[in-house]
């Protein structure tokens, strides 16, 4: 099944902490939807990333071959069970083809809340490390940081 990673899983060495055997599809681009920062993570502490509904929009992500194993410990760490976030079912496009997949969005969504710098170097890293459009890295390294 294909996970379809916008924020911090999209570095390798991040998804390889949840599942040894992902292997990388491609880039892929999620439309009618926006990045955003709704969630404020205790772990991080910082907002963390968000797709949500926008028509017009567009969010870059990685597309990833996740196995059975590697869902459950991405479901725990996403926190599924605590009603952090949701696997949802999504639509992105790969190489110009329509490819179903799962994300995760967050259930309880707040005003913008700003990332640290730490974690939007994960987002840029992965951006980086799997040659997102360099307009799409343009405008994450904008996004205002928490200070």
């Amino acid at each position: 099944m294909f996970y379809f990673a916008y924020g911090s899983n999209m570095p390798t060495h991040q998804i390889l902490r949840s599942d040894s055997y992902a292997k990388f599809v491609g880039k892929a681009e999620l439309t009618d939807y926006k990045l955003d920062f709704t969630r404020f993570s205790s772990k991080r502490k910082c907002g963390v990333a968000d797709v949500v509904k926008l028509v017009g929009g567009s969010v870059w992500g990685v597309l990833w071959e996740v196995s059975e194993a590697g869902w459950r410990c991405l479901d725990i760490r996403e926190g599924v069970s605590s009603n952090s976030y949701r696997r949802i079912s999504v639509t992105v496009l790969y190489n110009g083809v329509e490819t179903k997949c799962f994300t995760y969005e967050v259930v309880k969504k707040k005003p913008f809340i700003p990332p640290n710098q730490m974690y939007m170097d994960l987002l840029l890293e992965g951006s980086r490390e799997h040659e997102l459009p360099d307009d799409y890295i343009a405008k994450l390294s904008r996004i205002t940081i928490a200070t």
